[in-house]
């Protein structure tokens, strides 16, 4: 990254409209010297400190709490002013408010007065949000317009360092941004991992966050309270040590990711799913299974896979007795797991199958006289009326045997999971359309390891085009792992 870019990343990357915890106010006069309060004690050891107001959303709570603890604890009071962002540095390096709450590293470097706390407070990155059903794995090259955050000078050093030449729209607020993503007038949106989780965008399953920068974020002082700057630390690193850090992010909902941090080596890897023919057969052969294969044998020298059904493949992460679960949805991960951004493929569409449309049509009225059959543990209650029972059966193969004999009035499954027996096609209704999968990972220190080389491998296979070994043709179109426009190429 260019030098300029940093300058501009270091200046003004941090706490921009509502979610950042710095309210965006490049724009506005700045405050009469009156209302910044009082000049900062010289003394060594102050009794109070004065820092720009954050905002009153999660991450500026979770800024003040954990710094107005760890001040606490040393005899120090924290106050807050309104203040500009841009003039909060200037004001901070002069000493008339103690510092910065958080910024970027190395702004000590641009202003000679200011202390940079050798302690990072949380992981900020800038995301590109955008469709993968239309640009894939959606790298930045793939998307042929954006919108972002107007003030965020370092948005647009970002672009420039990346050549990027296609249209950008600057929005003055964060909903517009999200306004124009969602409504197709951009095809994606650059904004700050915490702004992504304020506007909701993680349950939207068609969209795919893609992390441009990372950048850990810290605390400043002026250089008149340098005396406060090692038991700062000293008393961080006691609330990181006896979990009070985690409480405190657990109590925001502060979440980052780091993906890069990924293992070496591991002893053991077992990964597991539901049986889908094909994609993932109990012998151990299927286009998933040969995907995990590549991915990970790389890792491990013993590498399992094993299918059964859905309730027995869940259990299995969740009790951690598994480290990897292929083909979890988007909105029905098991509890105490964690997904890999990146979608294995899309699902085909569910369907309902049944001897004939009248068998159909009294299962979606709530009038059949039959169970309705599914592999245990499948989330698919939601698609039938709530009279209707469902029978969960060890197998698909299991559930059409049933259909056939009329023990069941209708079998919901996916169509490449029919058997081959039969002689006649049974009548087929949609209940759902196609949807992405994903890997799904334990949330512990290991399980974010494996997810973090799931995804830096498997990007990386989509790039260099190994992902065309894995899928014929016709099946990876389906995937949305490519580009709209790189289908049309083929």
């Amino acid at each position: 990254m260019t030098k300029l870019l940093l300058i501009s990343l270091y200046i003004s990357l941090l706490f921009v409209s509502g979610h950042c915890g710095f309210a965006m106010a490049d724009q506005q006069a700045p405050p009469p010297t009156a209302q910044i309060a009082l000049q900062q004690t010289t003394t060594q050891q102050a009794t109070e400190l004065t820092f720009r107001e954050p905002g009153n959303d999660q991450l500026g709570g979770y800024v003040k709490a954990l710094l107005s603890e760890a001040y606490a604890a040393l005899d120090v009071d924290l106050t807050y002013v309104t203040l500009p962002r841009l003039r909060s540095l200037i004001e901070a390096d002069r000493g008339s408010i103690a510092g910065e709450l958080a910024r970027l590293p190395g702004l000590d470097g641009e202003y000679q007065n200011l202390i940079q706390v050798p302690f990072p407070l949380y992981q900020f990155s800038l995301v590109l949000v955008a469709d993968r059903r239309r640009c894939g794995i959606c790298e930045l090259e793939d998307v042929h317009s954006i919108a972002f955050p107007s003030g965020m000078e370092s948005i647009n050093s970002l672009l420039e360092a990346r050549r990027y030449a296609n249209p950008t729209v600057a929005a003055n607020q964060l909903e517009q941004v999200v306004s124009l993503l969602l409504t197709g007038r951009v095809e994606g949106a650059i904004m700050t991992n915490f702004q992504y989780r304020q506007a909701n965008l993680p349950e939207r399953e068609d969209y795919i966050a893609v992390t441009l920068y990372e950048q850990p974020a810290y605390h400043y002082l002026n250089s008149h309270h340098q005396a406060l700057v090692a038991p700062l630390v000293r008393q961080l690193l006691t609330m990181q040590n006896n979990g009070r850090l985690r409480e405190l992010r657990k109590q925001f909902d502060i979440h980052t990711d780091n993906f890069t941090d990924v293992p070496t080596q591991v002893p053991a890897i077992h990964a597991t799913s539901h049986t889908l023919r094909g994609y993932t057969e109990v012998n151990g052969e299927g286009i998933y299974w040969r995907i995990i294969a590549a991915i990970f044998a790389p890792l491990t020298d013993d590498l399992t896979l094993s299918a059964s059904n859905w309730a027995r493949a869940t259990q299995m992460l969740s009790e951690q007795r598994a480290d990897i679960l292929v083909g979890s949805w988007h909105s029905k991960p098991p509890p105490g797991t964690i997904l890999a951004p990146t979608q294995i493929d899309y699902s085909d569409p569910l369907l309902m199958f049944a001897a004939d449309q009248q068998q159909i049509d009294a299962v979606l009225a709530g009038d059949a006289s039959k169970p309705v059959c599914q592999q245990a543990g499948l989330p698919f209650r939601q698609y039938l009326p709530k009279q209707i029972p469902i029978y969960e059966a060890n197998t698909s193969l299991d559930c059409f045997a049933m259909l056939d004999l009329g023990r069941v009035a209708a079998v919901l499954d996916y169509r490449r999971n029919l058997p081959d027996w039969i002689d006649s096609p049974y009548a087929a209704h949609q209940l759902h359309g196609r949807e992405p999968v994903f890997l799904a990972f334990p949330d512990t220190l290991a399980g974010r390891q494996l997810r973090n080389w799931w995804e830096l491998q498997f990007r990386q296979a989509v790039k260099n085009g190994q992902i065309k070994q894995w899928f014929p043709a016709a099946a990876l179109i389906d995937t949305h792992l490519l580009p709209d426009h790189h289908h049309h190429q083929q």
